[in-house]
């Protein structure tokens, strides 16, 4: 379960992202520098 949840989490971090950052770049919302940080911490808690 854990690779599945790993995908999961991959797969949606990156279409989070993209889409925030596309937001971003037109001026719909603040751009958000922790945004790899994020993924990181993610991460870490799913291989815990």
């Amino acid at each position: 379960d854990v690779a599945r949840t790993l995908l999961l989490y991959v797969v949606g971090h990156t279409q989070a992202t993209q889409l925030h950052r596309q937001a971003a770049a037109v001026g719909i919302v603040e751009a958000d520098p922790d945004l790899d940080a994020s993924f990181e911490r993610g991460l870490s808690i799913i291989l815990c």
